[in-house]
């Protein structure tokens, strides 16, 4: 339908519209002002600098599985493991911070270690 840049951008519009539709729908059909809730969601995720800044903490992770993802799917795979792989980064990031805790190595060296 939409060939080129252009299109592609319409088309990304164009669904962001339509999601915008039905949840405004969804929130009418149980007597729910659309506007409101569309303002707590700005307000409560970039409504202050530190509301923004946690946003951006769960928002990092996310950002680097996707970046993994990318690679696996640009290879014509299938990673079905990338939840546990984020725990297990978690779990071994704790470890080596705790192990660390008393040493005396500059805190880059050690955050690179993790």
């Amino acid at each position: 339908m939409f060939k080129g840049r252009l299109g592609s951008i319409l088309m990304q519009l164009l669904a962001l519209l339509l999601a915008f539709g039905l949840i405004s729908l969804i929130l009418l059909a149980v007597k729910a002002s659309p506007w409101e809730a569309f303002r707590n969601i700005t307000t409560g995720s970039v409504g202050s600098m530190r509301k923004f800044a946690e946003v951006l903490v769960a928002f990092v992770p996310l950002l680097l599985v996707t970046a993994g993802l990318l690679i696996t799917f640009s290879a014509g795979l299938w990673n079905i493991g990338v939840e546990g792989q984020v725990v297990l980064g978690a779990i071994t990031t704790t470890w080596v911070l705790r192990v660390f805790q008393e040493s005396t190595l500059p805190a880059a060296s050690i955050i690179a270690l993790a």
